[in-house]
């Protein structure tokens, strides 16, 4: 409990110092007192957990927005797309009787219970706006962020292929709920689904591939911020390198359809 109290506390207070380091960062707006103005209603709104309000200020200003306010527009996205890092922190770093299962708990920070065809492309949507902007030098904060959107982002993929082959209308995104979905089909049946998936657009290689990079960074950053073992970065470690061609490194159509194989089918190795 120390453990966790301690390291809630250093993340929230390097969130609220990076919240409120630039003042005047709005380089969008040319009369400073007016912008101070505004970046302290940015501030408070962040800090009050106002998504709404913060999306509303910072989306029209999408291709100019300084280092702070990127973290704190990416925060809003994920938070009014249900997904709340700061609220969630307290579940990702639970060691004393979670779920082992990165899937269980992803879909717990999500903020949703059944995945639809719909709301998979909702949230690839929204998802997709952060994933947009995790490149270059990013500090520990950023990383996270980007990381916990590409976590979520990677179980869409799978949910999408799963919900495919089930034929059901919605599915629930943990290891069981997937099991359930898919249990029994064959290897050839989830390559052909993934095939699919890619060729009408779906999925996406490439966003996997990044999202792959986003899951370790954040993975190690978790682990950095805690000074310590932490079983969720574990937990997104293990994921990270199960899912990817353990030749090239990479995430391929194949290691895809063999992840969802041996993990949800019941199978147990490649094609």
């Amino acid at each position: 409990m120390k453990f966790r109290a301690g390291l809630l506390s250093l993340i929230f207070i390097s969130m609220f110092v990076q919240a409120c380091a630039d003042g005047n960062a709005l380089e969008w707006m040319t009369d400073k007192n007016t912008s101070d103005a505004r970046q302290d209603k940015i501030d408070f709104a962040f800090i009050e957990g106002n998504c709404a309000y913060v999306i509303q200020m910072l989306a029209p200003h999408e291709g100019y927005l300084s280092g702070t306010e990127l973290y704190q527009y990416n925060n809003a996205l994920l938070a009014c797309s249900g997904f709340s890092l700061v609220n969630s922190l307290g579940v990702i770093l639970d060691k004393n009787g979670g779920s082992s299962d990165p899937f269980e708990i992803i879909q717990s920070l999500m903020g949703t219970d059944n995945l639809t065809s719909s709301k998979i492309s909702e949230l690839q949507a929204s998802y997709g706006k952060i994933l947009g902007s995790c490149t270059g030098s990013l500090d520990a904060g950023m990383k996270t962020v980007c990381g916990m959107a590409a976590a979520a982002d990677t179980v869409l993929a799978v949910s999408d292929v799963a919900l495919r082959l089930s034929g059901a209308e919605s599915l629930n995104a943990t290891k069981e709920g997937i099991t359930q979905a898919i249990g029994g089909k064959t290897a050839q049946e989830i390559q052909e689904a993934v095939d699919a998936s890619l060729n009408d657009g779906a999925l996406s290689l490439d966003r996997l591939n990044s999202d792959l990079n986003s899951v370790m960074d954040a993975s190690s950053a978790i682990a950095d911020m805690a000074e310590s073992s932490v079983d969720f970065s574990e937990d997104l470690d293990k994921l990270a390198n199960d899912i990817k061609d353990q030749a090239s490194g990479v995430i391929t159509s194949s290691s895809l359809s063999d992840y969802i194989y041996s993990q949800f089918a019941g199978g147990g190795g490649s094609l």
